[in-house]
């Protein structure tokens, strides 16, 4: 996981996001394998996504009907993939973790 320096996730506008515990749950898997990962979460804003860059963009899948908004992020990361928080919350963050393995 040398190659992978940012992840950015952005999430929906929620209380008690399932995307916050899933990215919790993330953070800890890594910090225990010792695999470095920055990941950053930002909550969807139209202005606030315009300035964002970096190498892996995760959306989450309830932003879908915003993609008109979200649609320029794709020029600006090297990857940019939607995930459904809910599907990973019933599974586990490991498998996020072998997503972005595949991705390197």
């Amino acid at each position: 996981m040398n190659n992978i320096r940012k992840l950015t996730i952005i999430k929906e506008k929620a209380d008690h996001c399932v995307t916050d515990q899933l990215v919790a749950r993330f953070n800890e898997l890594t910090e225990k394998q010792g695999v470095t990962i920055q990941t950053e979460v930002f909550t969807y804003g139209e202005d606030a996504v315009h300035e964002l860059t970096g190498d892996i963009l995760l959306l989450s899948l309830p932003l879908l009907n915003e993609l008109p908004y979200l649609n320029p992020l794709k020029n600006r990361f090297y990857f940019v993939s939607f995930i459904d928080p809910y599907a990973y919350a019933q599974l586990d963050e490991k498998r996020l973790l072998k997503q972005l393995q595949m991705i390197e």
